[in-house]
């Protein structure tokens, strides 16, 4: 229990600060802004309140500032982006509010920034796109608005890009698929619109994609059977009409695919059978119709079959062979199988 002190200031050579999950609470000292060495400054998971201090642009030698799970308040100073050297800012949740600092453009060597779960708003800043190092960024769980700057296609080096939970609008830029090493991509529950780019087939490092919860139309792309590594593929809660490609069934790696709640109509491809990794397949609420292949229910790894509100069927009795009946089976509709749980997964950064 207890607060910062000041008095740390004093310790003119100090270099690393450690103070996670130390039941702190207080306000952060004007004070550690004097602390020229300084390299790591974390006082993560306590309960600090107050602002960020504004002083704390003149530590220009610090590499990383976690400042995550406490009830910050106030603004991100845009002093923070003097601090050239760092490399790591964590300020999730907490609750900060206005915008991100234009500023922010000016950290060159930053390789993490997580500043999720507050109350952020306005657009994200182009600036951001002048970040080669940039590996990571989480702004999830903000009221970000505007569009998804081009300027992200920039972001050569990027792994992990998660903007979840705001209010980001227009088209998913096809720009993204310039990034080859991401792998995980979450921009759902915002207000994107537009088809799905083509050009994200061009991710061959993807592992995680989730666009749910948005706007989007038009059909399901072709060329998402490209994606060799995909294990999370999210497209429910939007507008995608067309039907399920066969070509999903090439995307061997897959355990999670959610296609629920859209316009997607016609047969389930038997191709989807071959997913010998799948988990979860959950495509309730559409406008499929046909027989659902055996190819899919004999799944070993299936845990979750989701069918509701559909007009499909499913044979009432078991192949004999491996070649599925195709002429007047008994067969009897149906809502879901094996409605066990839902597993869901989320990305780790």
């Amino acid at each position: 229990m207890g607060g910062i002190p000041k008095e740390l200031a004093n310790a003119t050579g100090l270099k690393h600060v450690m103070f996670c999950a130390n039941s702190l609470d207080g306000t952060i000292p004007t004070e550690l802004g004097s602390l020229d060495a300084l390299l790591e400054l974390e006082i993560c998971s306590n309960t600090i309140s107050g602002t960020i201090p504004t002083e704390l642009g003149f530590l220009m030698s610090a590499l990383k500032i976690n400042f995550g799970n406490n009830m910050l308040n106030g603004t991100i100073p845009s002093e923070m982006g003097s601090m050239f050297s760092l490399e790591s800012i964590s300020i999730e949740n907490n609750q900060i509010n206005g915008r991100l600092p234009t500023e922010f453009g000016n950290l060159l060597f930053l390789e993490s920034l997580a500043i999720g779960n507050n109350f952020l708003t306005g657009p994200i800043p182009t600036h951001l796109g002048r970040l080669q190092a940039l590996l990571n960024i989480d702004l999830g769980f903000n009221t970000f608005n505007g569009t998804l700057p081009t300027e992200f296609g920039l972001l050569a080096s990027i792994i992990n890009v998660t903007l979840n939970e705001n209010k980001i609008e227009g088209n998913i830029s096809g720009v993204l698929g310039n990034l080859p090493l991401l792998e995980i991509l979450d921009l759902s529950h915002n207000a994107f619109t537009g088809p799905i780019p083509t050009r994200l087939a061009q991710l061959q490092a993807l592992k995680y994609i989730d666009l749910g919860f948005n706007s989007l139309n038009g059909s399901l792309p072709t060329e998402l059977g490209l994606l060799a590594n995909v294990t999370n593929l999210m497209l429910d809660g939007n507008e995608i009409g067309g039907s399920i490609p066969s070509e999903l069934g090439n995307l061997i790696l897959l355990e999670i695919l959610n296609l629920a709640d859209n316009q997607i109509s016609g047969n389930i491809p038997a191709q989807l059978g071959n997913l010998n990794m799948l988990q979860s397949l959950n495509l309730t609420n559409n406008a499929l119709t046909g027989i659902v292949p055996w190819s899919i229910i004999l799944l070993d790894s299936l845990t979750y079959l989701g069918l509701d509100m559909n007009g499909v069927i499913i044979p009432t009795f078991a192949p004999t062979s491996s070649i599925e009946p195709s002429q007047n089976p008994t067969s009897a509709p149906t809502s879901s199988i094996k409605p066990t749980q839902n597993p869901t997964s989320a990305p780790s950064i």
